[in-house]
């Protein structure tokens, strides 16, 4: 469960992992707002906007692009306009349909898409 709650981290050259409770409220929004990492020089996790965010709004992080069932899954929240949604299919080809090259040889186009 705490996996969806740690930030990935470098602190003197060694990557770990941290909790960080207060950037971990901040809400998901694309493109992202604002770039954190975490500083030797200041001895601290810092959140940086990434351009002027204006007084007395909300500031937010972005998750990254992700399908619904892992911001669900990770964060306990969807997006309801999602353009990163994905949904797995199965599909079988009959081989005796008079068509099954065709549709095979377009479902093998698509492998990469």
């Amino acid at each position: 469960m705490v996996s969806s709650r740690i930030f990935g981290i470098t602190v003197n050259n060694v990557k770990t992992d941290g909790f960080v409770p207060y950037a971990d409220m901040l809400n998901h929004k694309r493109p992202r707002q604002t770039t954190w990492y975490y500083s030797d020089e200041r001895g601290g996790f810092v959140i940086e906007a990434c351009d002027d965010i204006p007084r007395g709004s909300q500031v937010y992080d972005s998750y990254g692009r992700k399908c619904n069932s892992r911001f669900f899954l990770n964060y306990g929240f969807i997006n309801l306009n999602n353009d990163a949604n994905e949904v797995p299919l199965s599909l079988a080809l009959d081989k005796n349909d008079p068509g099954y090259e065709v549709k095979l040889k377009l479902i093998n186009s698509q492998k990469d898409f």
